[in-house]
């Protein structure tokens, strides 16, 4: 959290999606967050590309959606590819250089289909938990079941744990 929200709806967010060589899924991915930039009037989005080397950016600004919200949309075109921390660090820095830094910062995968009330959440939460300084989006699979996104680090006890589901297995590999 970078600054105090009175209202959810009125929080400076900034979305930021790094792409390379995705312009397809990160034009569908901007796509889904139609509903959220119309209900989320202080929300701005940050393209990034990260130095794709491919007609991305012509796509970019051919989109309806990007013509549509040009004003909250905002591309920023990396001379090369970066990395993926170093393309969201880009767009982060120059939103903090400004007299306006976002309240919150999102940042999504340019492959992400972005639920309807999912900013909703993630600004709830981190409203709810003072001590929170940052949130994850839960991961769907297309069908809407969760994607696993959180495991223990591989090891022969633990992987052997996770297929078999032994309660004692379960017991002596807590601590890993």
């Amino acid at each position: 959290q970078c600054g105090s929200v009175r209202t959810l709806n009125t929080a400076r967010v900034l979305i930021v999606i790094v792409n390379y060589g995705t312009p397809a899924l990160t034009l569908d991915c901007v796509e889904s967050l139609r509903p959220t930039l119309e209900h989320f009037p202080n929300t701005e989005l940050t393209l990034v590309d990260n130095g794709s080397g491919d007609d991305s950016l012509k796509q970019f600004h051919a989109a309806e959606i990007i013509q549509t919200l040009r004003a909250r949309i905002h591309i920023l075109s990396l001379p090369q590819n970066i990395g993926y921390a170093a393309g969201n660090n880009a767009a982060i820095r120059l939103a903090l250089q400004s007299p306006s830094p976002p309240d919150y910062i999102w940042l999504l995968n340019s492959d992400t289909q972005v639920r309807a009330h999912a900013l909703d959440a993630l600004l709830e939460t981190m409203e709810n938990q003072a001590r929170a300084g940052i949130a994850g989006s839960r991961l769907e699979n297309a069908d809407g079941t969760p994607q696993r996104s959180a495991f223990r680090f591989p090891s022969i006890p633990g992987e052997w744990e996770a297929n078999v589901h032994w309660a004692i297995m379960t017991r002596l590999c807590a601590r890993w």
